[in-house]
């Protein structure tokens, strides 16, 4: 999968309703709503952080559904498999 590569910030722009994502390089990524920015500004690290937890062992007996599987899930969803 290819993707900028992270770190990813935000950057007010305008009123500071709206905000531009730039790349690790400060290159622009997208511009989107306040409310939006910081979830999409962290997305490198979810993934980063989805793909440590796809390889995690589960411990079945202590929670009733394994981290690892639905990790494994979330990132199928995101590569478009």
């Amino acid at each position: 999968m290819s993707h900028t590569p992270g770190p990813w910030t935000t950057q007010p722009i305008g009123d500071e309703t709206e905000c531009n994502i730039l790349g690790a390089g400060r290159e622009l990524i997208a511009t989107v709503s306040d409310n939006d920015a910081r979830l999409i500004a962290a997305a490198p690290e979810m993934l980063a952080l989805l793909q440590l937890l796809s390889e995690t062992p589960c411990d079945h007996g202590a929670m009733p559904a394994c981290p690892r599987e639905q990790a494994r899930a979330l990132l199928a969803k995101i590569e478009g498999r």
